[in-house]
């Protein structure tokens, strides 16, 4: 055979070899690409208006500097005393619409002020779920980096910066179970 052909055969069988799951070297080896099982997920629950946050707080706080999944709500109702008065000295007033960009408080017992600002991709859009009786909590998914930093007195602020990722890798972390 010509060497044009064996070069056409090669091509052909590797562009059929890089469409078969597992297998995308270039001279037909196998590759199996390894789950990124590593990337820690955030499921609690985000409390802004009441003192639930000290898992949170550990887990943004061991990931600095990392890239975490989150799949939770965050709640921002204010059914409860304690839920009223936090929502008032904090002014919070958190939907959907207004949660990019802005610092919303983790009120915890630590003795820290703590705050967490989501700073979301373009086209990542968020869904509040509220009723009559102050219930009010807006899903939140994605992989966001994390930076914590420190500010005057007992201030700590998490910044989570919104990462695009693939629809592979977000299905992958939304089916993951909790271990």
């Amino acid at each position: 055979m010509s060497r044009k052909i064996l070069l056409w055969i090669k091509h052909c069988w590797n562009q059929y070899l890089s469409r078969v799951t597992g297998i995308s070297t270039p001279v037909g080896g196998i590759s199996w690409k390894q789950k990124s099982t590593n990337i820690e997920r955030c499921c609690e629950t985000i409390h802004i208006t009441s003192r639930n946050n000290d898992n949170v707080i550990e887990l943004l706080n061991r990931n600095d500097r990392k890239i975490i999944f989150i799949d939770t709500t965050i709640d921002a109702s204010i059914s409860t005393k304690e839920q009223f008065e936090i929502s008032e000295m904090e002014k919070v007033n958190a939907t959907a619409s207004e949660l990019n960009g802005i610092p919303l408080p983790l009120p915890n017992d630590s003795g820290y002020i703590v705050t967490i600002t989501f700073n979301l991709d373009n086209n990542h859009k968020l869904y509040n779920s509220h009723g009559g009786t102050g219930i009010n909590t807006i899903y939140i998914n994605g992989f966001f980096e994390v930076t914590r930093t420190f500010h005057g007195g007992p201030m700590i602020s998490f910044n989570l910066k919104e990462i695009n990722a693939s629809m592979e890798e977000r299905i992958d972390m939304l089916n993951l179970k909790q271990t």
